[in-house]
């Protein structure tokens, strides 16, 4: 069975979702490739390149900018009349028919999905937070919201399977796009890129910890970073207290909101922009930071909290449901909409090391127990199933 996996245009300036699809594609490759014919596509040189140095041998189809504009005409025309423009332009039909592929995997959300029309497919959803924040001007602006609406409507329900990371994302599938529920499949992050095997192991010390807090991430409003300036500035008038405030991402139109606020609010020189940093360089901010904070709005799933556990580096983060209920003894929990909860928090970590300890403790242990052989046993009982159908008719 022919099985091609396709990225989007990913690159480490993507943040998460270049772990996402990295980690996944190099973890079938791994345990599947003795088993089917595994392809990978991309749709960029550059992604391409990214994918090589993973030791990822990615084909590359070239972008058709035209077909890009066919996609957001779908806001204001005729669905049908697009898609039959688009299938008659897109390459993809051809690469399907060329490598004989019998199911093409997307691993990110991505709107050529809505055009494969030659074999079958296995779609990605990592959330639905635009129904749910649809206040963020990176959910309103530029007609963002219509578009992913577009997306999701025109290929979860016509895909084999939906592959999502929590039970939050697919009960809203079922109930917002009338997904079967039984296509819907949840495979939970795992152990990433960017931790290396050596750092898995429980750490029997604790390192000494820097005065900061560290939030890495894509600088976007629904991130919150304004929440922690608040925090900094009522730690730092009412109790005389400084700790400062690292952040690192690529700039998606908020940094320079970011640092004219912690002017504003008095705290400038204890706000510090980090830029783009490489694995080796988040690696130690990890582990020297007071905590990792992480009070965005998006989610349940976030790959920075596991980073967190693994380099044994507390973490204060905003939990989503009942589902993230292993969590709770694990991270420091807050509310999002009250700085003071930060504060609170705070405090209550510096009176209790012991605390702190245990809660690093605990989330070392939760890293070292995700087990790989399920998401293992989980795609093969996927390619399994698919195998089985396919015998109907080829």
């Amino acid at each position: 069975m022919n099985i091609a996996l396709f990225f989007s245009d990913t690159n480490e300036y993507a943040g998460g979702g270049f772990q996402y699809e990295i980690s996944i594609a190099k973890f079938i490759k791994n345990n599947f490739k003795n088993k089917y014919n595994i392809y990978f596509f991309c749709t960029n040189k550059l992604t391409q390149k990214i994918l090589s140095d993973q030791n990822i041998k990615a084909i590359y189809i070239k972008k058709n900018i035209f077909l890009n504009f066919l996609y957001k005409l779908n806001i204001f025309y005729n669905f049908n009349l697009v898609k039959k423009i688009y299938n008659y332009m897109s390459p993809f039909a051809t690469f399907v028919s060329k490598y004989k592929v019998d199911l093409v995997y997307f691993l990110s959300p991505n709107h050529n999905a809505m055009y494969i029309n030659n074999c079958n497919i296995i779609t990605t959803c990592w959330d639905i937070c635009h129904r749910d924040n649809v206040e963020f001007p990176e959910i309103f602006l530029n007609n963002n919201f219509q578009l992913r609406e577009i997306l999701f409507n025109t290929t979860y329900t016509k895909s084999y399977n939906v592959i999502c990371e929590s039970y939050l994302t697919k009960k809203n599938l079922a109930k917002w796009y009338k997904v079967d529920k039984k296509r819907i499949k949840i495979i939970p992050l795992f152990k990433s890129i960017n931790l290396e095997n050596k750092f898995y192991k429980l750490k029997k010390k604790i390192l000494k910890k820097e005065n900061f807090l560290f939030y890495p991430g894509q600088l976007w409003s629904h991130k919150n970073h304004i929440y922690v300036i608040d925090a900094l500035k009522v730690l730092k008038r009412k109790y005389n207290i400084k700790i400062n405030f690292y952040f690192c991402g690529s700039n998606k139109g908020n940094l320079k909101k970011i640092l004219s606020y912690s002017i504003k609010m008095g705290v400038d020189d204890q706000v510090k922009y980090l830029g783009f940093l490489n694995n080796k360089e988040m690696k130690n901010y990890y582990r020297s930071a007071f905590a990792l904070v992480m009070p965005t709005y998006f989610g349940p799933s976030n790959y920075p909290p596991l980073e967190a556990f693994s380099y044994g580096c507390p973490v204060i983060y905003n939990l989503f449901g009942s589902e993230d209920i292993k969590f709770k003894k694990i991270v420091w929990k807050i509310n999002i909409s009250s700085p003071n909860s930060l504060v609170k928090t705070i405090l209550r970590m510096k009176k209790n090391k012991n605390k702190i300890n245990q809660k690093v403790k605990a989330g070392l242990d939760y890293f070292v127990s995700i087990d790989d052989n399920k998401v293992k046993r989980d795609y093969s009982n996927i390619f399994k199933n698919f195998e089985l159908i396919r015998k109907r008719w080829h």
